[in-house]
């Protein structure tokens, strides 16, 4: 036997002798000899007491993990009796010799595993020879009784936000060279681009002699939609669209002019939100929008619209509701804004009068309330709608508008668009008898393209 093997078995012979004479205190009087003993455990139950907070840093033998069950109390271990009772040929006294050689995983592995099987042996000795000093188990243990595990029962929260910034420390004093491992930090994208790009057009043709009469005509319409949102996952959202729709037509019975516009527009949507609840958002929202070119009747000069004549600008400020169905195949969003205003401006003070403004000004401000909402609706496989709803009002005037678009997608680069517009306005000038309630539809063919 090597003098460090009969160190360890001292050594833990001791520590049981004074841990059973401490438990036969409760059984039966104690002799002379077992009040030595019990003077002695005492001084090994301050020595206990003193390791109770105490680190293992791997010299010490009395804090060894591996000890801690031979001068604890009296205690019945399942591990101890799975591998003392469930293991064939069962040897615990056996591969004790020292290593001190042992570097490799394999031997330290090993080493742990001599050990273990040391405290073992005088563990099953005692539940076998004097099984009644054995007075608790790991499972009615006060420390179990207490919650010994309580912190793998606790739900455990993230205390990181995926916007924080994190800092990291420098180290100059430690150096980390371990060949073969490549660190890559992926930072997060909260941006989302999209694009969306529509030629149409649409030609018709009738002879001079056509027997119900009508004249040819061809139209162009392009339109370019631009996004840019931004969600950080964390509650806070922001999103701008961007719209540009233009269209021409020619027809031969305009004289005056070579083409005409049908369709102008340049519309920027802004959305700053921050999540209330599951579906709803506090929001502040920018909507402006103009057009490109000037605007006439068939054989007049005179101009009807014109960039910046007018030029529109609601900022709002209220609460919006957002849902998307599983599918993705449905997406509505609901922006309700019981403070807003609509800043107009005509660049033209000609037309001012026209949309609203009074005469010889250029531009009028007044407050109220708005409602704007959006709908995207896969109907079917190749059916898709997209709406918009747009009300203002000073509570003296009201302003509405619902754009319907639907698309008939033939294949990925291939669709027909079918849009109509309905659009009400009783603060612009208008002719006698004319309503406030204006229409407007076109049907076409032609590329879109998505990006």
């Amino acid at each position: 036997m090597t003098p460090r093997r009969s160190k360890h078995l001292l050594t833990a012979a001791i520590m049981l002798l004074a841990s059973l004479s401490l438990s036969a205190q409760k059984t039966r009087p104690l002799s002379h000899a077992q009040k030595v003993a019990a003077s002695y455990a005492d001084s090994l139950a301050q020595l206990r007491a003193r390791y109770a907070d105490y680190r293992y840093m791997g010299s010490d033998t009395l804090a060894n993990p591996y000890y801690a069950a031979l001068f604890a109390s009296p205690t019945l271990y399942r591990g101890t009796l799975r591998r003392t009772l469930g293991s064939i040929g069962y040897r615990p006294m056996a591969n004790l010799e020292n290593n001190d050689d042992a570097t490799s995983t394999h031997n330290l592995l090993a080493r742990a595993n001599r050990l273990r099987n040391f405290s073992d042996h005088f563990l099953a000795t005692t539940y076998s020879r004097q099984p009644w000093l054995v007075t608790n188990n790991e499972y009615t243990d006060d420390d179990a009784k207490q919650g010994l595990r309580k912190d793998i029962r606790t739900q455990a929260k993230p205390n990181l936000k995926l916007a924080d910034k994190v800092v990291y420390e420098k180290t100059h004093d430690k150096q980390i060279d371990e060949p073969g491992i490549d660190i890559v930090v992926h930072k997060p994208n909260f941006w989302d681009f999209n694009a969306d790009f529509a030629l149409q057009f649409m030609q018709n043709y009738i002879s001079d002699n056509w027997y119900k009469g009508g004249e040819s005509n061809n139209s162009l319409l392009t339109s370019l939609t631009l996004e840019a949102n931004y969600n950080n996952k964390s509650g806070l959202s922001f999103e701008n669209r961007l719209e540009m729709r233009i269209g021409f037509l020619t027809s031969p019975s305009d004289t005056v002019h070579n083409f005409k516009t049908n369709s102008d527009l340049i519309r920027l949507t802004n959305k700053l939100g921050y999540k209330a609840a599951k579906n709803w958002y506090y929001t502040f929202s920018l909507i402006t929008w103009t057009q490109f070119y000037r605007g006439y009747h068939s054989n007049s000069r005179t101009v009807l619209s014109d960039f910046m004549s007018p030029f529109e600008c609601v900022p709002s400020v209220g609460m919006e509701y957002k849902y998307q169905s599983k599918k993705n195949d449905l997406k509505l969003e609901v922006n309700l804004s019981p403070f807003a205003a609509n800043y107009k401006y005509v660049g033209r003070k000609s037309l001012a009068t026209r949309f609203g403004v009074k005469e010889n000004h250029h531009s009028n401000f007044s407050y109220g309330a708005s409602i704007n909402a959006t709908l995207k609706w896969t109907v079917f496989k190749n059916v898709k709608w997209n709406s918009r709803f747009f009300l203002f009002t000073d509570y003296s005037s009201t302003l509405a508008e619902w754009e319907n678009t639907i698309d008939l997608i033939i294949n990925k680069v291939l669709s027909t668009k079918l849009f109509l517009h309905p659009r009400f306005d009783d603060n612009v000038k208008r002719k006698e008898g004319q309503s406030y309630l204006q229409f407007k539809e076109y049907l076409s063919i032609g590329i879109n393209l998505s990006f």
